[in-house]
């Protein structure tokens, strides 16, 4: 019964920290040196490249597209329609990403 409780109430914590997360990051446009970030992958046409580097994810677009970014576990931590160009989401928690673009899925690792 113990254990019981304690794994529902885990589970609400979880839950209200992966909520806080997802309010709390917002995508920023702009230029952001790529040079020296990691290139995690890019969609077969090249016209969406996704980039991280330090805590940040950067996806590069030549067209208006929608994003998610997933944790490894599948919680929600962005979602937005980006703008062609340059964007960046800070994210302050090293691990593992899934990127989601339209219907094209990159992993990145912080």
């Amino acid at each position: 019964m113990k254990k019981t409780i304690a794994s529902a109430f885990l589970c609400v914590i979880i839950a209200l920290c992966g909520m806080n997360m997802q309010a709390a990051l917002q995508w920023r446009q702009g230029s952001v040196k790529v040079e020296s970030a990691n290139r995690a992958g890019s969609d077969a046409s090249g016209d969406i490249e996704v980039y991280s580097q330090g805590m940040s994810i950067i996806v590069k677009t030549d067209r208006k597209v929608q994003v998610k970014v997933f944790t490894i576990l599948g919680q929600v931590v962005s979602e937005a329609e980006l703008a062609a160009g340059t964007s960046v989401l800070e994210i302050n928690s090293r691990g593992i990403y899934l990127v989601k673009i339209d219907d094209f899925t990159q992993k990145v690792v912080l």
